[in-house]
């Protein structure tokens, strides 16, 4: 059986058209064909993006879906799924923490291990752990303090040797 010009051309747009649709699925961070369960948690403030990883233990197991502002209790809903063979406690811990230094964060996935599991569609409690730059701005206030004493002694030093050298 011979297939025409016209077959072979259509079969190979469509394919086209398909390879599209999943690549583009693929870099927008979803995958048509992973299994996936959703869970929510509330923050007091967000410093995510969609797609941010979920990571439990070290491990990526899922990627924040949707974040979305709760008007009536003026917290931030994160809306995020993980492989759907996870399974936690509902009295796990879900922590928000920094990736690097240049701001990006993630959640990760604090398991409490005491039997009740996790349901999907569940709000998890949540918690925000500090990151390099917060601890050092907390503690900037006494290194500057020392600093200035140093630095007066160092101008006070240089002008010395300054009249000393010009005599």
């Amino acid at each position: 059986m011979k297939i025409s010009r016209e077959v072979k051309t259509a079969i190979l747009v469509l394919s086209g058209i398909a390879l599209f649709i999943y690549l583009f699925t693929f870099l927008k961070g979803d995958d048509i064909f992973s299994n996936t369960s959703t869970y929510y948690t509330e923050f007091d403030y967000n410093a995510l993006s969609s797609s941010s990883s979920v990571t439990i233990k070290g491990n990526k197991v899922g990627k924040v879906e949707e974040i979305s502002y709760d008007f009536d209790t003026k917290k931030t809903v994160v809306e995020f799924s993980v492989n759907s063979k996870l399974k936690f406690s509902k009295n796990s811990i879900i922590r928000l923490y920094p990736t690097g230094l240049m701001g990006g964060n993630a959640l990760s996935i604090v398991d409490a291990n005491d039997g009740e599991l996790a349901n999907p569609g569940d709000y998890i409690q949540s918690e925000v752990k500090q990151g390099l730059m917060s601890s050092l701005e907390s503690s900037l206030p006494k290194v500057t303090s020392g600093l200035d004493g140093t630095l007066e002694s160092t101008d006070t030093l240089v002008k010395n040797l300054n009249a000393l050298l010009l005599d």
